[in-house]
């Protein structure tokens, strides 16, 4: 068994398992200590209003009991899979589920929150953690 990744908590609040607060934080720091972008298509409220999306699944019952089962995915070996194969289902189901555009765009929260996993799934296999 592979031995469970060394996970750096670098956002205080909620206890991220997978450095999603450490890529948000350093999107955050980009943007504010080296140069004030003029967003044409409102990324700064979208980036403020995912990292709202990714606390409120810390809360939710995927973090409950202090353990997530991405955590026991990637222990095993398929995390990569796992996510991408998960970025594609909610890319193929985006507006088939639900009746309204607010249920619509969940899904493209969930692909953005499963893409940020494989970055960091990515950086932690090829040992690219210099954020």
């Amino acid at each position: 068994m592979n031995k469970k990744p060394q996970l750096k908590k670098q956002h205080s609040n909620p206890d991220y398992k997978f450095n999603e607060g450490a890529l948000i934080e350093e999107l955050q720091k980009l943007r504010t200590q080296h140069f004030n972008p003029d967003y044409k298509f409102n990324e700064g409220a979208l980036i403020e209003e995912f990292q709202t999306y990714i606390d409120s699944t810390y809360c939710a019952h995927y973090g409950q009991g202090g353990l997530q089962s991405s955590e026991v995915i990637v222990d095993r070996g398929h995390g990569m899979g796992f996510f991408l194969g998960n970025v594609d289902k909610y890319v193929a189901r985006y507006g088939k589920k639900g009746s309204t555009p607010a249920e619509y765009r969940k899904d493209l929260q969930k692909v953005l929150h499963y893409g940020l996993l494989a970055l960091y799934e990515h950086d932690r296999k090829y040992k690219n953690n210099n954020l």
